[in-house]
């Protein structure tokens, strides 16, 4: 099993864009669309699917997963527009043209949205988290793991650093992960032990 931190897993993606010649745009379109693969095997047409979007590429990913679910979905940007940028702003920009919906973090009902969803692609943060979650990320990371809906998270779950020894007291309690490229350290050390084990006892007591 191949394991890498945050910078071995920047330094595989620049190698790819710089040396190989696939554009950041292109990756960032091929792991939404195989991430939308796997959640669209998971739900039932008729459950009400959100994806929450932050800044950065992960963020992006959610933009391409929500294109992919366009007639299914809520996207609700928890940041303001100005900090979506580079690739992700590119993306967002498609969703929007493919006719699909935004809603904006204040100005819209989030905990409505987290309360009354049956799925939650947690497409907020990725592998570049350092230090504590910060509003508004804190209260959606909060309310989402309180939530029995079923969560999604792109490539890590939002609030845990990719690497060891990063101090974090917080991060969604995810049902499922979907691993862009390779899996990063903490998924695989004792530290994040009670991080996993939160996932179980929610996907076990969740309501049916």
């Amino acid at each position: 099993m191949f394991i890498v931190t945050a910078k071995e897993m920047y330094d595989i993606d620049k190698y790819t864009m710089e040396k190989i010649g696939l554009p950041g745009h292109l990756l960032m379109e091929n792991a939404g669309r195989e991430i939308f693969r796997n959640v669209i095997s998971l739900v039932e047409q008729s459950e009400r699917i959100a994806v929450f979007v932050g800044a950065g590429n992960n963020g992006g990913d959610g933009f391409v997963i929500a294109r992919y679910l366009l007639e299914h979905v809520r996207v609700v940007q928890i940041v303001p527009d100005e900090k979506i940028g580079g690739d992700a702003l590119l993306h967002k920009e498609i969703y929007l043209n493919s006719n699909g919906e935004l809603l904006n973090l204040l100005e819209h009902d989030w905990k409505g949205i987290i309360k009354n969803s049956d799925v939650i692609i947690d497409s907020l943060l990725g592998i570049g988290t350092k230090g504590e979650l910060r509003e508004p990320y804190r209260g959606v990371v909060e309310l989402m793991s309180a939530t029995y809906a079923r969560i999604v998270s792109v490539a890590i779950p939002s609030g845990l650093p990719a690497d060891e020894a990063v101090p974090f007291s917080l991060a969604v309690k995810a049902d499922y992960m979907f691993v862009v490229g390779v899996l990063k350290v903490t998924a695989c050390l004792p530290g994040t032990a009670v991080c996993i084990i939160s996932m179980i006892f929610k996907q076990l007591f969740r309501k049916d």
